[in-house]
């Protein structure tokens, strides 16, 4: 039975209703919202795209080339709070779009700033990269370049590490070409339940190159894609999971409650307590089981038993229990198998899915989901679909898939 350690990425929302639509344009001006003088510099680009631009020197901006449908804007500058807000754009529309920003607060950032770690990065940066970049082949390839924005604080009591960032993360991915500006807003690692959460918006900038470069950036985007939870969301709203490769079944996870029950009477054992030979041979037995049982049901799942399509062109993921993935086209990395002290064969690389705190969540044609917070992934999309193997949501699929 493999580790399972499950990861949340907050992905946002971006859904552009049709690829060959219309272009668009927003346009807007960024302010301060105490003063309303203008701010000059500020980021503004679509949630996990490769849109963006900067606020010009009236704060003013504009985004072109933009197909319709519904997205996230993220607006950030230093010295102030970042701004997140959801835009339609539809045929033949423009949108004019102010953006107030508020000023932090200096004086709270200090008081905050006392509980964090002194030394927090040369014992927990390593950790960090791991949960956050990865440890993929395209993870050799990438570079946080300014870790020092970093700060942690370990709750010692509680069991968890907490991180937050002062500025922007910028992340160099020499292997898929992309430098990424990531705005982190949550990251946690969960040591009792095994959980790992990141959450932030993420902005993608196209590295330049000659022409072996961005041949080589081409090939490693098509594989990366191919392995992807982006590519599985897409033909799932598209409907041809079997087609591209994937079997869905449910899954079911239960505690192993004889386990449970052995593991609290041994705490409760005193040294003069006496137990038969056969006793303490059934507790060893009953300890080396799992800590839970897995089933996994044979009938395959189909797009009609998942879906529920909407007016609006979204559809709802819907299901119970947990969504047991495999990519047959695709055997799992050694890497992958070494992370989790597997001595195995590499089979057919296998994810499961699970909702958190709702009972469906919406997803996009271009492989978003939303909300992006109810949707645990483990197992392999754990491993491959970390910061350095992320695409943007509007990378367009490769020829054959």
């Amino acid at each position: 039975m493999k580790n399972y350690v499950a990861i949340l990425l907050l992905g946002g929302m971006a859904w552009a209703t049709s690829a060959a639509a219309q272009q668009l344009r927003l346009t807007g001006r960024v302010v301060n919202a105490e003063t309303a003088t203008p701010v000059a510099g500020a980021s503004i680009f679509i949630n996990n795209t490769t849109y963006g631009t900067s606020s010009a020197s009236n704060g003013s901006f504009e985004l072109g080339g933009i197909a319709p449908g519904t997205y996230e804007v993220v607006v950030s500058s230093v010295g102030y709070h970042t701004h997140v807000t959801s835009i339609e754009l539809r045929d033949s529309q423009s949108v004019y779009l102010p953006i107030k920003l508020k000023v932090k607060s200096t004086m709270l950032e200090e008081v905050d700033v006392v509980a964090f770690e002194k030394d927090g990065w040369s014992r927990w940066g390593r950790l960090f990269l791991e949960t956050f970049i990865g440890t993929s082949p395209n993870a050799s390839r990438t570079k946080l370049l300014n870790p020092e924005v970093l700060r942690f604080r370990h709750y010692r009591d509680e069991g968890y590490l907490e991180v937050m960032a002062s500025e922007p993360l910028i992340i160099e991915n020499r292997s898929l070409g992309y430098t990424i500006e990531y705005l982190l807003s949550n990251f946690r690692v969960d040591f009792r339940n095994r959980v790992n959460l990141y959450a932030g918006y993420p902005r993608f900038v196209e590295m330049t190159g000659g022409r072996r470069s961005l041949r080589t950036y081409r090939r490693r985007r098509a594989a990366t894609y191919a392995t992807s939870l982006m590519r599985f969301m897409r033909s799932l709203y598209q409907g041809t999971i079997r087609e591209q490769g994937f079997e869905v079944r449910r899954m079911e996870r239960k505690p192993n409650r004889e386990k449970q029950r052995v593991q609290a009477l041994q705490r409760t054992i005193s040294k003069t307590d006496r137990y038969t030979q056969d006793s303490l041979a059934y507790f060893r037995k009953v300890m080396r089981q799992e800590d839970e049982f897995v089933t996994v049901f044979p009938d395959l799942l189909t797009v009609d038993s998942l879906l529920v399509d909407s007016a609006d062109g979204r559809k709802k993921l819907v299901f119970e229990d947990y969504l047991y993935v495999q990519n047959m086209r695709l055997k799992e990395e050694p890497g992958y198998l070494r992370q989790f002290n597997e001595t195995r064969k590499p089979g057919p690389q296998t994810s499961i899915l699970l909702l958190y705190d709702s009972p469906y969540i919406w997803i996009e044609r271009n492989g978003s989901h939303f909300p992006p917070q109810s949707l645990y992934t483990g197992w392999y999309w754990t491993w491959c679909d970390k910061v350095a193997d992320l695409l943007p949501l509007d990378y367009p699929s490769p020829i054959g898939y």
